[in-house]
């Protein structure tokens, strides 16, 4: 048992042991085919010795042998039952090893780590917006992400987006603009003339805070305008005054002037009393 006379010699007898001979597998003759893999006879029956490298036996038969291919099978790369399932992506195995063919659409492998696949969503995320490690730096705001361009999400205190670009941010203080007072387009009244914006309100000016304009009367400025000029002369100071108004550079009208705390208004005739009286 377990030899065959497989030469048809008697004078050698049973020379061939049909039990561990892949040649001659249980029977003169029977050899051994198994696909991908070295044979071996165990007990007169053909089976996988080894398999070849980058090849295995993941279906467990013996007669399609060693049928994996290990090194471009997704679903058993590197060894049986080893899946490549990347998220967001489409997944290929090469060399063994888990990767990413290509991401879905809106989709990107920012830290190239094929294991957690295509992570990174580019429509929505201000640190990879549009693109991978393209941030949303928007000067003065929270920015945000929408459709894979960088957006205003909030504005900064005291900023407003008056331009209505994104691109560029909050660009208008509107705590110290009169142009923008505490809102896009909300112009002080009397900007021209000294006003002020101070904490996103408007402030009208006042002979008290060094600005005389077109706006306060002698009596306002504390009885008069100071540093008044002469007739038909430019003022060379900050402020004159014109028919007891005080107002922010230029010329004095002639007959309208303060002389001392007496004035001639406009429209009145006569002349301005005497200075030293």
């Amino acid at each position: 048992a377990g030899f065959g006379d497989c030469d048809g010699q008697a004078g050698n007898g049973c020379e061939k042991a049909l039990v561990g001979d892949a040649s001659n597998c249980g029977a003169c003759g029977r050899v051994c085919a198994v696909p991908n893999a070295v044979p071996a006879c165990p007990m007169g029956t053909c089976t996988v010795g080894s398999c070849r490298p980058g090849f295995d036996n993941c279906d467990g038969q013996v007669g399609n042998g060693c049928e994996t291919q290990l090194l471009s099978d997704v679903m058993n790369c590197g060894a049986c039952g080893q899946t490549c399932m990347p998220g967001n992506a489409t997944p290929s195995c090469s060399g063994g090893q888990c990767a990413i063919a290509n991401c879905n659409a809106g989709f990107a492998d920012c830290d190239i780590d094929p294991h957690n696949g295509c992570e990174v969503r580019l429509d929505d995320n201000p640190r990879h917006c549009g693109r991978c490690n393209q941030p949303c730096n928007l000067a003065n705001a929270v920015p945000a992400c929408a459709s894979g361009v960088c957006t205003i999400s909030m504005c900064n205190v005291g900023f407003k987006n008056c331009d209505g670009v994104h691109a560029n941010g909050c660009e208008q203080n509107v705590t110290n603009d009169v142009m923008n007072c505490g809102n896009c387009g909300v112009v002080c009244p009397d900007a021209n003339l000294g006003a002020r914006c101070v904490n996103s309100v408007c402030v009208a000016p006042t002979c008290n805070d060094g600005i005389k304009n077109g706006l306060e009367t002698d009596v306002d400025c504390g009885g008069m305008c100071p540093n008044a000029c002469a007739d038909g002369k430019a003022c060379t100071v900050d402020h004159d005054c014109r028919s007891g108004y005080c107002r922010a550079g230029g010329r004095c009208f002639s007959g309208h002037e303060l002389v001392g705390r007496w004035k001639l208004d406009e429209g009145m005739g006569g002349t301005a009393a005497d200075s030293s009286g």
